[in-house]
């Protein structure tokens, strides 16, 4: 399955979302510019990816919004024991 130019794309990463266009895609790079997360992307405004961890990475299609302030947040884990 690859990534398909023109389409949106979101996850979850260190507790905040990153939204992204994909631009193009090659046998091997995907590259992507980014709508909505951290100052730091916001800043560099396009990334890269290999083609083939693009999905790996948790990229899921999303809906393109006006604001992505309000994007569903993953249910988080439980862990195996309860704190003392």
């Amino acid at each position: 399955m690859n990534p398909e130019i023109g389409r949106v794309y979101s996850r979850k990463r260190g507790g905040k979302a990153e939204v992204v266009r994909v631009v193009s895609v090659t046998d091997t790079w995907v590259t992507f510019n980014y709508l909505h997360g951290p100052n730091r992307a916001l800043r560099i405004g396009t990334g890269q990816c290999k083609t083939k961890n693009f999905f790996k990475a948790d990229w899921t299609q999303t809906e393109e919004r006006e604001d992505y302030q309000k994007l569903p947040v993953p249910e988080l884990g439980t862990f195996p024991f309860s704190p003392v």
